[in-house]
């Protein structure tokens, strides 16, 4: 649904308007997302493998989730394309989070710095994450799910498991948030 459909579409239901935050995307890098969290890349020192037939990266993230006895839980996540817009994020309070797209498809990330007061709509930044790169959220780290760009995408999810307390807080955002991408 485009932006405008979508605003005529929510005054007409709620019987108010939507009011946004425009924020435009950016390239994904290791300096740009460091008070969030980790870029994953083939990027930096490398070791050859497999008799010189393979490259390998080392310790490309610190993984925070074994506080209390925490296992990993590895799965993987499809998501359907959706409009460039929310009002509402995430953290998780007792890991990190990796998600790692299969198929090279792009995404969007978005991000705002961990706090005890929620995300402030004013501090979120969005980011291009390329099909050769993936993230590591840090603990507490306040995000949205990912925007696919290039179709229905799958990823490699990576997060504390086993029987913890919750771990998720969702909370509203004052104003919507749309993006776009340069």
């Amino acid at each position: 649904m485009k932006l405008d459909a979508l605003k005529q579409t929510y005054k007409e239901e709620c019987g108010m308007t939507i009011e946004m935050r425009n924020v435009t995307a950016k390239p994904l890098s290791g300096k740009g997302f460091e008070k969030y969290g980790d870029v994953i890349s083939t990027e930096g020192q490398f070791s050859v493998i497999n008799q010189g037939t393979g490259l390998k990266w080392n310790d490309l993230v610190g993984f925070d989730m074994h506080e209390g006895g925490g296992i990993v839980n590895l799965g993987i996540l499809r998501t359907k394309s959706i409009a460039p817009v929310f009002s509402q994020m995430e953290r998780h309070l007792f890991t990190s989070q990796i998600f790692i797209p299969l198929g090279g498809k792009r995404s969007l990330v978005a991000v705002a710095p961990a706090n005890d007061e929620g995300p402030d709509p004013d501090e979120v930044e969005v980011f291009v994450m390329e099909g050769n790169q993936g993230i590591s959220f840090f603990r507490k780290t306040w995000h949205h799910t990912l925007f696919p760009l290039d179709g229905e995408t799958e990823y490699i999810l990576m997060m504390r498991g086993g029987n913890i307390q919750r771990d998720v807080e969702l909370v509203p955002i004052k104003n919507n948030i749309q993006f776009t991408v340069i």
